[in-house]
């Protein structure tokens, strides 16, 4: 809430806490908070009968070939946010970035932790250096009828799940 607050944005009417696992219209999901990534308040939401997680900014997709926009990022934890994904989250079907397409989980997560490798290191701090203004709006999707609709930060998929 301090963040909505800072931001002077609305405050969230519905709080939940790490872990906290949420059931609607019968699907169940997960809400995960895997600690400071790509931004201090990043989650991940995991739709466990479907396969499918939605990495949101946190996972950069598979053909990415920078981590974008670091402004708010924390690049000391955001590799151990990764492997808190990576050893809760092992049976990714499939994995939803909030930019670019929509991929195989262990790709993206792979590919993320590399560029996170390859990313210089700021001097005297743990955040990224500030770039352009950024503006992210929420990624929503949608499970049904065996087929995934979602839409990220810059674009909207529709993919029938196998």
């Amino acid at each position: 809430m301090s963040l909505a607050a800072a931001a002077k944005a609305p405050i969230p009417s519905t709080l939940f806490r790490a872990e906290t696992r949420v059931h609607t219209d019968g699907l169940g999901f997960e809400v995960f908070y895997p600690g400071a990534g790509h931004a201090a308040d990043n989650v991940v939401v995991w739709f466990p009968d479907a396969g499918v997680l939605f990495g949101g900014c946190l996972v950069k997709a598979e053909p990415a070939t920078d981590l974008g926009n670091v402004a708010d990022a924390d690049l000391a934890s955001w590799p151990k946010a990764i492997a808190a994904v990576s050893e809760r989250y092992p049976a990714i079907r499939w994995l939803v970035p909030g930019h670019g397409p929509v991929g195989g989980g262990a790709g993206a997560l792979a590919r993320t932790r590399a560029l996170l490798q390859a990313a210089p290191r700021p001097t005297g701090s743990s955040t990224g250096t500030p770039s352009a203004p950024r503006s992210h709006p929420f990624a929503t999707a949608l499970l049904h009828g065996g087929a995934i609709q979602a839409r990220s930060c810059d674009q909207e998929v529709v993919r029938r799940l196998p």
